[in-house]
């Protein structure tokens, strides 16, 4: 999922596209928040999580823990739309006909 993830934003960002990226729910948010930190994007959104060792030591001490970042895609995480899996398959079925 983090190798579609970043070859796809290179591409949004190569060529200016309008393409949003669609990940399932579950334990996926690895493969979400792993490139989301790394480019810059979960740190603009928690700067607390900044990047450096400091920021990235309290990204891992927090992940998969109480009250910390979940290990499934949740609310919190930067970007995510959560609106339930009929909705989903509603987007992706709208999506294909574009």
């Amino acid at each position: 999922m983090s190798f579609a993830y970043i070859h796809l934003n290179r591409l949004i960002t190569k060529y200016d596209l309008d393409v949003i990226f669609l990940a399932g729910p579950g334990h996926g948010a690895p493969g979400v928040l792993a490139p989301a930190y790394l480019e810059g994007t979960y740190s603009e959104v928690y700067p607390n999580k900044g990047e450096d060792e400091e920021g990235l030591r309290a990204f891992f001490k927090e992940f998969s823990f109480p009250g910390g970042i979940g290990s499934h895609c949740t609310p919190e995480t930067p970007g995510s739309i959560h609106e339930g899996r009929a909705r989903v398959q509603r987007l992706a079925r709208l999506w294909r006909r574009l």
